[in-house]
């Protein structure tokens, strides 16, 4: 009987619980708090794209306005020439400061005349106005500055003069005007029949991001590249139209910084990402295009800055479950201790029990738990076992009477059994004999028969054989005494019969009695005794069938008295004719005819005697297979005594198993076996 274990290292109830219950608490949490943060942390970081697209698209919108009024400045400036063809070039060069100092993104404006309208036409004139240290500085960009007109590398005069309306030039280094990195809005005018030439203002892109400072973030890290991806703008002044994104991504290595490139002039908005491009570690490059150039607007953000809010809030989720965690594992502890703790007592309590020891009731628990429940079912199996057992024991000691009574009665059963088998064995042995003395009757009358026959016809030969027929007499006279000899053993032997059967007869009706009281016995025993009881009741059947066995062989012997003191009572008749019918022929042969009279009676005589000893034989016959069907009752009787005496003793040794197994439970005293 194994105890409660006290071994630290066994997978106690507590343990299964922190294991079964904490463990996947952890795992779940774990994974949907993952899962949780992976999915806040995507929709934080789609969100932070979303936000900074919409920045970058916000940003690139405020250069375009500003473009857009820079370039308006340029068309009202080319509106008002053309309605004004006559001004003068003080007025010029006054509407030309009057531009510059409308916005501080404006660094110059010009007015170039097609050659031939204000001055000859080998003669350039373009009044220009620009910023510089001391103020406005004014000049004339003639042919001794750079031949604007002629050299196609200038293209701020002849693009609009070729599309007919205002363009952007490509950026470019406005040498010997204003030295300085530049790109310029050209707008054309007409004066009456013909071009008039071109309006111009000029951005200085150096100081792009001083001129709108005031509309960006002050650390806010931004490129404009053109559409051949040169530098328009970049923090780095000497990176401005000296190279391209292309150039950077082979100084880095940067195969991405290219193909995110061809993204950004695809026309739309988005975000991507680049390596080392501006500060070491990875950027978030936020892009999106100028609509009134060909320009792109792309802000460059680290993607740790990028993405600070979004890793707060993936460390505060991550801060919770840790939280979280420890406080349910906190509560599965307790919770698991104070269940350990109930389930443990049970367990002393089931282990006593276990042990046999019902001496010291289970306490009750006032708790409504699983637990609680738990121990009011040990306390009332402990109080039911406790009755039970004393019951048990009660009900052993009956059983040990019953059984020595069974076995008893058994040993009794198989000693009448032995008995009837001995005088069934006797019955059977004389109705053999009588079966074989049936038989040599017949032919002994049969015998006699065919004599009587011989007789007469000796007698209808004449006097001359009455001798050998007073012989043959003799013959018959010894013949019928022996016939009466045999009828009378018969007669003796069937008086025989008719004891043993009475015997059989008795032996039947305590055989039956003996059942009926095993039977009761058996009823008594209960459960313990229902095999028994089977084999009872068989050997009640079998002593009912003997009974009625021993009736037919009573009824058939008596058939076979009847026949028997008939015969004997004819061949008596007879042998006293054929003693008379001897002394006749001694006397005189005139009595010869009276004697073949009398021969043929006997004749007929013999005839009933050859019935009877054949309804003779036959009824010995049947004696003879009843008496085998008797033994073979006689043998399952004996069998089914030595079963039940088997059985019995099998009741024996249960119940003394019983009673060593009750032996080992200890009652209390006020038990209902105390």
């Amino acid at each position: 009987m194994n105890s409660v274990t006290n071994d630290p290292h066994a997978m106690t109830i507590r343990r299964k619980m922190i294991l079964l219950i904490a463990l996947p608490t952890v795992v779940i949490n774990v994974l949907l708090v993952g899962l949780t943060t992976l999915v806040v942390f995507r929709q934080s970081r789609a969100g932070v794209e979303r936000d900074m697209t919409r920045l970058a698209t916000g940003y690139a919108s405020r250069f375009d306005g500003h473009l857009r009024e820079v370039a308006r400045i340029a068309t009202t400036t080319a509106e008002a020439v053309a309605v004004v063809p006559g001004i003068s070039d003080e007025e010029i060069y006054a509407l030309l400061a009057r531009d510059v100092a409308q916005t501080d993104l404006v660094f110059g404006a010009c007015l170039a005349f097609e050659p031939g309208t204000r001055r000859p036409a080998d003669e350039l004139f373009a009044p220009y106005v620009c910023r510089s240290a001391e103020g406005l500085r004014e000049l004339n960009i003639d042919a001794s500055v750079y031949d604007w007109y002629r050299d196609p590398s200038y293209t701020w005069y002849a693009q609009p003069k070729a599309l007919g309306h205002g363009v952007w030039s490509e950026p470019y280094f406005d040498e010997g005007a204003g030295n300085v990195l530049m790109s310029t809005f050209s707008a054309p005018f007409k004066v009456p029949g013909s071009f008039g030439g071109v309006a111009t203002v000029d951005i200085n892109l150096p100081r792009l991001r001083e001129a709108v400072g005031e509309a960006f973030e002050k650390n806010l890290d931004f490129v404009i590249l053109d559409a051949s991806g040169r530098f328009v703008f970049d923090p780095d002044p000497d990176r401005i139209m000296s190279g391209t994104i292309f150039d950077v991504a082979r100084q880095t290595g940067n195969t991405r910084l290219t193909a995110l490139f061809e993204r950004m002039r695809s026309g739309s908005p988005g975000v991507g990402q680049a390596d080392d491009w501006g500060a070491p570690g990875r950027q978030l490059v936020f892009y999106a295009p100028i609509p009134s150039t060909d320009w792109i607007f792309a802000c460059r953000v680290p993607e740790s800055v990028a993405f600070a809010e979004v890793r707060a809030r993936a460390a505060w989720s991550i801060g919770a479950l840790a939280l979280a965690l420890l406080l349910t594992i906190g509560s599965i502890l307790f919770v698991s201790g104070r269940i350990a703790e109930r389930v443990r007592t049970a367990a002393k309590a089931a282990d006593r029990i276990a042990r046999g020891d019902l001496t010291a009731p289970v306490a009750d628990s006032a708790s409504t738990d699983e637990t609680g429940e738990l121990m009011r079912s040990m306390r009332s199996m402990d109080n039911h076992l406790n009755d039970l057992v004393g019951e048990v024991k009660l009900v052993s000691i009956r059983l040990t009477s019953t059984a020595s009574q069974i076995a008893v009665s058994s040993q009794r059963q198989e000693a009448s059994s032995a008995t009837f088998g001995a005088t069934s064995n006797q019955i059977a042995a004389a109705a053999k004999e009588i079966s074989t003395t049936g038989r040599e009757l017949v032919g002994t009358v049969a015998e006699v028969d065919r004599m009587a026959g011989e007789t007469a016809e000796l007698a209808g030969t004449g006097r001359a054989r009455l001798r050998g027929m007073e012989d043959v007499m003799r013959d018959l006279d010894h013949a019928t005494t022996s016939i009466a000899e045999k009828l009378s053993a018969i007669s003796e032997r069937s008086r025989a019969i008719t004891g043993v059967t009475t015997t059989i007869a008795k032996v039947a009706d305590q055989t039956n009695l003996l059942s009926v009281n095993a039977a009761i016995e058996a009823e008594k025993a209960g459960e313990y005794g229902s095999g028994f009881l089977v084999v009872a009741r068989e050997i009640r059947r079998l002593a009912d069938q003997t009974a009625l066995a021993t009736a037919d062989i009573e009824r058939m012997v008596r058939q076979m008295q009847g026949a028997v003191s008939a015969g004997v009572m004819e061949m008596d008749r007879f042998a006293d004719q054929v003693r008379r019918g001897v002394h006749e022929v001694a006397q005189a042969g005139a009595q010869l005819t009276e004697i073949i009279d009398r021969v043929n009676r006997s004749t007929e005589s013999f005839a009933q005697v050859n019935q009877s000893m054949q309804a003779q034989d036959e009824g010995a016959q049947q004696i003879s297979d009843s008496m085998a069907a008797l033994v073979g009752n006689a043998r399952q009787t004996m069998q089914s005594a030595k079963e039940a005496s088997q059985a019995a003793t099998d009741l024996e040794s249960a119940i003394a198993l019983l009673r060593e197994a009750v032996a080992r439970f200890r009652l209390r005293e006020n038990g209902s076996s105390a």
